[in-house]
């Protein structure tokens, strides 16, 4: 019923408080079915950050490690290359002795000969 200035408030029946309860009663429910899905979806949230910035910090920690194998690896891969180039220069050194004694040798039965 409508409500003008000069009448009395309207007085609810039981029923009609009965009702209003309910509805009052729903809305609380729904406040706090959104105060608590807004909390879990923070959390998750929160939770997937963490979950990220962990597997970051792996992924992070996996590339140093691989260069770190890597510049491993170049230095073994150099040292052995090295190790190669001097066993070369001695063997190279040895045939060049040899082959100057060799040489030496002949210059010298040569002059032995021609004696």
């Amino acid at each position: 019923s409508s409500r003008m200035g000069g009448e009395a408030p309207e007085i609810r029946t039981e029923a009609e408080e009965e009702d209003a309860q309910k509805l009052l009663k729903g809305a609380r429910k729904a406040l706090t079915v959104t105060m608590i899905t807004r909390k879990a979806t923070a959390f998750l949230s929160e939770r997937d950050k963490r979950a990220r910035a962990e597997q970051e910090w792996i992924e992070r920690q996996e590339e140093h490690r691989a260069a770190e194998l890597q510049a491993q690896w170049t230095e073994d891969e150099a040292r052995r290359t090295w190790a190669l180039r001097r066993m070369e220069l001695e063997v190279l050194g040895r045939v060049h002795s040899s082959l100057s004694n060799v040489g030496g040798l002949q210059s010298t039965n040569a002059f032995v000969a021609i004696s």
